[in-house]
């Protein structure tokens, strides 16, 4: 070993000790280089994916926004069928006792009402057509007397059958009790199955639940919701003049008309907004693709130095090798 060291002293003279410091401070300096390149990789890879947090949070509330805009629309398209069936009802019935006793009678299949309704239903849709994810639902208090959500065919059922036969019962319930409460709350539905796999179902109409399925799942995520929003065509009481409430405050059993519009948050985004998504999209394709050179930028930049420093290493290597060498 001391004739290694002094093969070593001799092959670089005076500079061997400056050699070996010059060696050691190359090896601490490529190891810093190493965690300095570390360190910014894993700060780069929190970076795309705060990226991706921040507009998959823009995403949303673009679509919370159309969500909002759809169901003021849905109120207005609502109140607006509210008013020219009405208007239809009066004109097509001089007198509404006939009707009165059928309806009270528990016979809601009134061939000339329910042509009426389907007419006024069929000729004021919101979006193009009326179909099982947009349109027109007439209901009473307890009874749903024309859908397209369910059925096609069956012109009367209760609202316990609507439910049942709802994909997502537990949600369609709770709308079910909020349109009774008459709650300002935003009321959805999901009355057809979501074929996306590991689709989770919510039991509340809330906008934060349908955020925890967006950001989950994506817009796939809510094919299958619907905005509800029902519109009383008689304010105090139905349209045969029965208030809903007695003298004495109690609940009157009387036939309150409801028209409910149903509409596709899929759908509605699909058609009109599709555009503003895509730029989102775009915009954070740019910024990841950004983020991305910068880590490029920093691992290229880091094997240079690093390929210096083993450069160095390696020549010193090459001198002491040679140095041996001459003075064997």
């Amino acid at each position: 070993m001391r004739n290694l060291f002094t093969k070593l002293r001799n092959a670089f003279g005076e500079n061997y000790f400056l050699s070996s410091v010059v060696i050691f401070f190359l090896c601490v300096s490529s190891a810093y280089q190493y965690i300095q390149y570390s360190h910014h990789l894993d700060n780069a890879k929190r970076d795309l994916t705060a990226i991706h947090q921040e507009y998959q949070h823009i995403r949303w509330e673009t679509i919370k926004s159309i969500i909002g805009v759809v169901n003021r629309e849905g109120k207005l398209h609502s109140s607006l069928v509210s008013h020219i069936l009405s208007k239809r009802i009066s004109n097509e019935y001089s007198n509404l006792d006939s009707l009165k006793a059928t309806f009270d009678s528990g016979n809601y299949s009134d061939s000339k009402f329910n042509s009426l309704i389907i007419n006024t239903v069929s000729s004021n849709s919101f979006m193009k057509d009326s179909s099982d994810r947009n349109g027109i639902l007439v209901s009473l208090d307890d009874r749903v007397l024309y859908n397209l959500i369910i059925s096609h065919d069956k012109f009367d059922m209760s609202w316990k059958e609507f439910i049942e036969k709802n994909y997502n019962q537990k949600l369609a319930q709770n709308t079910f009790d909020s349109i009774k409460s008459n709650s300002l709350e935003t009321k959805i539905l999901e009355p057809r199955k979501n074929t996306l796999n590991g689709h989770q179902l919510i039991d509340t109409s809330s906008i934060s639940e349908l955020e925890k399925i967006y950001l989950k799942e994506g817009l796939a995520g809510l094919y299958g919701y619907l905005i509800i929003t029902p519109y009383y065509i008689t304010k105090d009481g139905d349209i045969f003049n029965t208030p809903d409430f007695d003298i004495h405050g109690f609940k009157n059993k009387n036939h309150k008309i409801i028209v409910i519009s149903y509409i596709s948050i899929y759908d509605v985004i699909k058609e009109y907004h599709e555009k503003r998504l895509d730029s989102i999209d775009n915009l954070e394709e740019k910024a990841i693709k950004k983020c991305e050179d910068n880590i490029a930028d920093i691992y290229y930049s880091s094997i240079e130095s690093l390929l210096f420093h083993f450069a160095c290493i390696g020549l010193i290597i090459l001198i002491v090798k040679f140095g041996l060498q001459k003075n064997d």
